[in-house]
């Protein structure tokens, strides 16, 4: 959590780093910085943005949903997104269509930049998205897959060949289905999990820890 910020390396009040991350470092990028970037900003929205966002990690970014709840203008939710993600506030996360090797506007997901963003907000969240946005940060993420009612975290491509990653908070995996499936039906022969479990290899899925993934160790 503390790992993006050297200045508070040694700190051990969790309450004391929580309020500086929020106060010193994300309301200084929404207060401070976004008046010389973004012409006709709005701090109140872009405040409003945040904690969406940072409250619910991995959801659907529906600009016309957040223009009815916010009372805002599309074009004005539009243009505050681009700043947080060109801030390295969020990061938005394209649905890839393998089969035609492109990836689409439609249902795209925001996470928040960092795992630490999560927090801010909600002091025990979901462990599950933590692991899920800390395996995006990583593996600095662009793109996920989603079927008809399958989904895959996320989806890298290396080499011109495309890995799909999993990300589970358990220390064991039983159900791998939905990889199965995917890299059936798009022909894909590389699979990565990422879980609190023991890293180790089978014939086309490698199964990762998550601190072996931090230290580099895969």
């Amino acid at each position: 959590m503390k790992k993006p910020f050297p200045e508070i390396v040694k700190w051990n009040d969790f309450s004391r780093i929580v309020e500086y991350i929020g106060e010193i470092v994300v309301s200084k990028i929404i207060k401070s910085d976004s008046p010389d970037i973004l012409e006709d900003f709005d701090s109140n929205l872009l405040e409003e943005l945040v904690e969406i966002f940072f409250s619910n990690p991995g959801m659907i970014l529906n600009i016309d949903s957040l223009s009815s709840t916010l009372k805002k203008r599309k074009e004005e939710i539009s243009k505050h997104i681009f700043y947080l993600e060109f801030s390295k506030l969020i990061r938005v996360v394209k649905n890839f269509r393998p089969s035609k090797m492109l990836a689409s506007r439609k249902l795209r997901k925001v996470y928040p930049y960092i795992p630490a963003f999560i927090f801010i907000f909600k002091p025990f969240p979901d462990m599950g998205k933590v692991f899920e946005t800390f395996v995006a940060q990583q593996l600095n993420a662009k793109y996920y897959w989603r079927g008809k009612d399958r989904e895959i975290d996320f989806i890298l491509k290396e080499n011109r060949e495309i890995v799909s990653v999993e990300v589970r908070s358990e220390e064991e995996f039983k159900n791998l289905d939905t990889i199965s499936y995917f890299m059936e039906k798009f022909k894909v022969k590389k699979a990565r999990l990422f879980y609190n479990g023991e890293t180790r290899k089978t014939e086309n899925i490698e199964a990762i820890n998550f601190l072996d993934l931090a230290l580099g160790i895969h």
